[in-house]
């Protein structure tokens, strides 16, 4: 490029101009044009080499409104466009360029409407192209207020292919649709969807029971890895979860049936929503989690079975989700608001140069994400196109919640306001994440951090204490211990993660209400719990290794709070002592049905917990509940005893033991076990004692009846 001019605040222009092209590598005088009129000289205070240019600083006093075209002529007339994009960083601009309109292509029979949000551009069109034709038409689109163009093309456009065209600063661009319902492979262009074809596919809701929130419980999938390591058809896929009846050469349960055996209330998939990093057309050429997000309207194409098809990804992703209802699973969708893949071929970026993304005080991109780029969730376009995907989330596809990756990152505001706005169609939402302090340019009152979850009381935590207390370090701190496994010294500690980090405990309330605690001890995350037992407790022999993690995983359903695990958890899943497996292939990452099929103990052991944990009245949201009714005893041995005390004299009893000990405790009043080691014992066990045999590395609940 011989020529960039770049206004970098309100005063100031950066002017880059290629080595020799001007005479003695300066030139005196420099006009600015706004439309075409002659407004202002400009002249440098200062010029650096930058090797194969100069850059010249040009101070300036004007008025800029991004709503005109703004150039500079040199002595030689060359006319260098401005790019004023920086005006999207001021408080100013997102107070006057706010749009609650429609956006993207609103089709019906007769005629197609696009609109999409591109302030800086001095010049849009759209490129379509009609099902079945080889020719392109281009039609220039109308500045609208706020910084929207819009074009209506007359005609059924079901199907079409587009892609936006636009000059921005100067520079000619193409771009598909952030807004885009549909995608081609590896997202080349935008397709024109008629949502009605989406909404009359059942999404079988009426098979959900009302959501109480005591009895939740999270298991996190990963679509491909359900059925990668499987020899069914389509596997890898949305489709592959649709199907019932599926097993393995020993009968062991596939996909969705292995999903409904377990007795959880709500399957978590990873990132569902388009992503960078698979190739559509070659899934198993390469392997991703998907946290490297490319568009928030359209599903990833690499779990379809034609990611070509304008619809097919949709129909996909929905039936995968109606088929979770039709067996009383809800869906939550993972979903990354906090960055995109590449923030210069995003389309964001392409339309509106910088503003969706937050900037540190010096100009330069905010990374607390550590991908590059942070999304400014706190301007107003921005701030909407997190809730308007949300909601087409909800609307299309059947989503029941969503879980925010790196939720520290996106202002509390925000979170509040989409929260706010789905609950009151959609009364059995729910929204948690990952609240981890990150180092973004967002003042810390202002993030969604669990050190701000007393002032957040909707959204939900993933509780890193409770990990800590009951297991210990992840990744370079591994070898650290947790209550559960070997740190009998962390026992205050556990006590109030048990308790779900809503009490005064020797530590600060993290939460208002339980239902903020996600306790979990393993995630697709770091490194299993399998192999955390591994590292920690080497010199045990397997089966006390089993028993250790059916100890953590019974704690972890029947803490107060909500319940999560990770597929592969209940059984030992191992990924060989790796942690950040986002890239490392199916073989780690997919879920082992041999290894499932030889630990059905073990799966068993959570099942009847949860199944438990629904029927017991020991569950609760308020603290005020936590007071009156639990109480904790160290009972020696280094084991602890959660009691749970009815003002009828009921009463049911939790020995936790994670020592190596097996020992006898004595109750004041007689007493029947109900779940042991073993699982839940058969109803019709009804002898009482008032002496317990405790087995080393066990966990036993007990029932006191009434006086």
């Amino acid at each position: 490029m011989d020529f960039y001019a770049k206004l970098i605040s309100k005063d100031a222009i950066q002017l880059w101009v290629k080595k020799g092209l001007w005479p003695n590598g300066k030139d005196p005088y420099l006009r600015l044009y706004d439309r075409y009129k002659p407004v202002l000289t400009l002249k440098p205070i200062s010029v650096a080499d930058q090797g194969d240019h100069y850059m010249y600083m040009l101070p300036v006093q004007y008025d800029f409104n991004v709503d005109s075209d703004y150039s500079i002529l040199d002595i030689l007339n060359n006319v260098i466009k401005l790019d004023v994009s920086v005006l999207g960083d001021y408080d100013d601009f997102d107070k006057k360029y706010r749009y609650d309109g429609p956006l993207g292509a609103v089709y019906s029979k007769e005629e197609t409407s696009f609109y999409v949000f591109a302030p800086f551009a001095t010049t849009m069109f759209v490129h379509y192209k009609l099902v079945g034709q080889d020719s392109v038409s281009s039609v220039p689109m109308e500045r609208m207020e706020c910084g929207v163009y819009k074009v209506t093309i007359k005609g059924d456009l079901d199907g079409a292919s587009y892609l936006y065209a636009g000059c921005n600063g100067g520079k000619f661009f193409t771009s598909t649709d952030p807004y885009s319902f549909g995608l081609s492979s590896n997202s080349r262009y935008s397709f024109v969807i008629n949502p009605e074809k989406v909404l009359s596919r059942p999404l079988n809701k009426e098979n959900l029971s009302p959501l109480d929130l005591t009895k939740m419980s999270v298991y996190e999938v990963d679509v491909r890895d359900m059925t990668s390591l499987t020899d069914i058809q389509n596997k890898g896929t949305y489709l592959a979860l649709t199907k019932e009846g599926l097993k393995t050469e020993d009968g062991f349960p596939i996909g969705l049936d292995y999903l409904k055996s377990l007795g959880v209330t709500h399957i978590q998939v990873l990132p569902v929503l388009d992503f960078q990093t698979i190739d559509d057309d070659d899934p198993f050429k390469t392997y991703n989690w998907g946290y490297d997000p490319v568009n928030y309207f359209t599903p990833e194409g690499s779990y379809s079975t034609e990611p070509n098809d304008p619809y097919k990804r949709l129909f996909e992703l929905r039936d995968m989700v109606a088929g979770f209802h039709k067996n009383g699973l809800r869906a939550v969708f993972d979903v990354v608001y906090n960055h995109v893949f590449n923030k210069n071929t995003n389309s964001l970026d392409i339309l509106a140069p910088g503003y969706y993304f937050r900037k540190n005080k010096d100009g330069s991109l905010s990374n607390g994400s550590f991908c590059g780029n942070d999304l400014e969730s706190r301007h107003y376009m921005c701030r909407r196109l997190i809730k308007d995907s949300l909601r087409h989330a909800v609307e299309f596809f059947g989503a029941d919640g969503f879980r925010f990756d790196l939720m520290g990152l996106i202002d509390s505001t925000t979170m509040k306001e989409a929260y706010e706005s789905l609950k009151k169609d959609y009364p059995d939402m729910v929204f948690y994440g990952e609240g981890w302090d990150m180092p973004t340019a967002l003042p810390y009152q202002e993030k969604t951090c669990d050190g701000n979850g007393l002032s957040l009381p909707d959204i939900g935590f993933f509780n890193g204490f409770f990990r800590e207390a009951s297991k210990g370090g992840i990744g370079d701190s591994i070898g650290s211990c947790g209550y559960l496994d070997g740190d009998l010294g962390k026992i205050e500690d556990f006590k109030y993660a048990f308790a779900g980090s809503v009490m005064d405990m020797g530590r600060r309330p993290m939460f208002v209400k339980t239902s903020q605690s996600i306790n979990f001890v393993e995630c697709h995350d770091n490194e299993t719990l399998f192999d955390k037992i591994e590292y920690v407790c080497k010199n045990e022999l397997p089966d006390e290794k089993k028993k250790r993690i059916n100890l953590i995983n019974a704690c972890t359903v029947f803490a107060q709070g909500i319940p999560f695990f990770h597929m592969g958890q209940e059984f030992g899943g191992t990924k060989r002592g790796y942690g950040n497996t986002y890239n490392a292939g199916d073989e780690l990452n997919g879920f082992n049905y041999d290894l499932a099929s030889q630990n059905q103990d073990m799966i068993k052991f959570l099942r009847e917990a949860l199944e438990l944990k629904k029927q017991l009245p020991i569950s609760f949201l308020e603290r005020e509940d936590i007071v009156k009714h639990i109480c904790f005893e160290n009972i020696g041995h280094g084991a602890l005893k959660v009691t749970y005390n009815f003002d009828d004299g009921e009463a049911y009893h939790i020995i936790i033991n994670p020592s190596k000990e097996t020992f006898s405790y004595n109750f004041s009043k007689y007493v029947k076990i109900i779940f042991n080691g073993k699982g839940k014992i058969p109803s019709g066990c009804d002898f009482y004692s008032q002496l317990l045999i405790v087995p080393a590395i066990s966990f036993n609940i007990c029932y006191q009846r009434k006086d």
